[in-house]
């Protein structure tokens, strides 16, 4: 049974921003992104950091 569900959006416990680049690139690269590692995780996070903000907001 599950009694804590913890989450860490904010890279205080986990290395979200590692994460998400992590899991970005492979992404990426199955649906045909092109570009440097470093250019992908870039436009992602620009890509993904007004909805984090939005959700803050709530």
């Amino acid at each position: 049974m599950i009694s804590t569900v913890l989450f860490d959006l904010d890279d205080t416990l986990v290395d979200v921003a590692g994460a998400a680049r992590v899991a970005v690139l492979p992404w990426a690269a199955e649906i045909g992104v092109s570009g440097q590692p470093e250019e992908i995780a870039r436009r992602w996070a620009a890509i993904s950091e007004p909805h984090y903000r939005r959700y803050q907001r709530r």
